[in-house]
Order: structure tokens, then sequence, then C-alpha cells
């Protein structure tokens, strides 16, 4: 069954408009009598008949309400050194189909992206299109960025942090480091990696893990670490 995100409260009769009205009916074509279902971000499934179909709206029936089974139980977040924007734009789709809950960019010394180029909109878009296909109602939250020295700060309120350093070549990610919490974090570095300095500041405060004697790129990593933890934590 197909899935739409909307903003407004949910539960009864409803008038779909705007963009994903246009994706009902000239892209999915759809026809009165299919049923779809309705999402505006919380933890619910909102089932709806289609009753009738204009060029400007889509007249929706309420059939019933249900706990989404597809969310992730347990809170992961991604915080990535700013890399090229297309790449970004993988990582969301791909993390959010995982099932991390929140991604956070940061600049750091060898970040090669402004800050102020990232389309902050866009990729919250982009997780909120790939929830259609992995099926959650509550798509990972991309967070405007912050400095090097924010994301310290921050990563010092988690259950554990771990970052996936290129130096560490002994410790993996185990079931046991993650037992018993629920709220982790996860460290990725820039596409030009942390300067030595920042690499010393950034293990005092997080767990280096390694990802295996091959050098990956930053979304790789991303995704094979946040697949790594998850599974860890029971979420795959």
């Amino acid at each position: 069954m197909k899935r739409f995100f909307v903003s407004q409260i949910l539960g009864n009769d409803f008038e779909l408009t705007g963009s994903e009205h246009h994706h009902l009916a000239f892209v999915m074509r759809a026809k009165p009598g299919d049923k779809i279902i309705l999402c505006n971000g919380d933890n619910c499934d909102y089932k709806y008949t289609i009753v009738k179909i204009t060029r400007d709206e889509a007249t929706l029936a309420f059939d019933s309400k249900s706990k989404n089974k597809q969310n992730p139980k347990n809170k992961l977040v991604v915080f990535i050194g700013l890399i090229k924007l297309d790449n970004l734009a993988l990582i969301v789709e791909k993390l959010n189909e995982l099932g991390a809950s929140e991604l956070v960019p940061f600049t750091s010394s060898n970040s090669n992206i402004a800050a102020k180029n990232v389309n902050i909109e866009k990729l919250n878009s982009i997780a909120k299109q790939s929830c259609k296909q992995c099926g959650r109602s509550i798509p990972l939250k991309v967070h405007e960025p912050i400095t090097f020295k924010e994301m310290l700060n921050e990563i010092t309120s988690f259950d554990n942090t771990f970052y996936a350093d290129r130096g560490e070549k002994q410790d993996r990610i185990t079931r046991e480091k993650t037992q018993g919490s629920s709220y982790n974090a996860l460290v990725i570095g820039p596409e030009g990696g942390f300067t030595l300095e920042e690499n010393l500041v950034i293990t005092e405060v997080a767990t280096p893990i390694t990802l295996g004697s091959r050098t990956l790129r930053s979304e790789t990593a991303a995704i094979a670490a946040t697949t790594l933890i998850l599974s860890k934590m029971g979420e795959i």
C-alpha cells in the first residue's frame, strides 16, 4: 500500500492537495476505491480509501489507524563531517532505510563544503521519500550543520558514542558494547579525514572502532558503520 506524507492531523476524512496529490493522481495514477496510507510524522499509519480525485485534490475516507512497525525502536544519531552534497543525499536515503534516527552534519578542518550550501529542506524531503520504500512513518531527521566543537559537546549526552577511526585496527563494534543502551551516536569524519589534533580530541569522548583494513569513503563508512551498530542494537 503506497504511503504519502502530510503535515496535518490525521484520523478523519481528508482532502489531499499539493505535491503528494500530484504524485497520487498523475504519477501513481490512483483511482477511486484504491487504498493508501497517510503519515504525518507520528508513530502511526493512517489508512484511507480514495473517494474522489480531481485535478487539484483527492477526497479520502478514513479507514483505520495502526502503530507503525517499521520505525526504529532504538535511537542512533549519526554525526558526519560535511561531504559532497550528492554523497550526503545518498547517506540520508540509505541511513533512513537502515533505521537511523537523525543525521547531524558538522564542519571540521578538512571539510570542503560550506555549511551554508547544505539544503536541509531538500535532505529532509529525501528522507520522507525514502520512507515510501522502507515503510517508516517517522523519517530520519537531518539537522542544520554544527561546528566540530558543538559536535563534541553533543556526543557526551549519549549512552555510547562510536567513532569510525581509520587508525584503529583491532576494536570492533560488538553486541556487548550496545547492550542495555538505546541512545547511541556514531561519528564519521569528512572526506579528508580529521586532523591529528581533532583525532586526539575526539578519542577522548568517543570509542574508536575499526571498519576493517580497507580505507572507505565517508559515505561508505557511514552506511557500513550504521548497519553494524543497528545490527548489534537489534534493529536489523
